[in-house]
């Protein structure tokens, strides 16, 4: 998983929008781009792996008005 942005949402939620490769994922569509509420992430493994940004990030979207990192 690659992590890019880190904002909080029109909602008030804190999330984390990612782009998953591989992995468990409900609707089996992998790889694709997914959000991720920060406070129901558990059992997080932090990696000095290095990634390339993925296709269809805007880092101009509106919805990183409120963006943390």
């Amino acid at each position: 998983m690659s992590p890019h942005a880190i904002y909080v949402s029109s909602t008030g939620k804190t999330n984390l929008d990612a782009f998953q490769y591989d992995g468990f994922s409900k609707t089996g569509n992998l790889p694709a781009w997914r959000i991720f509420t920060l406070s129901k992430i558990e059992n997080l493994q932090i990696s000095d792996e290095k990634f390339e940004i993925a296709d269809g990030y805007d880092v101009n979207s509106d919805k990183y008005n409120n963006c943390i990192i």
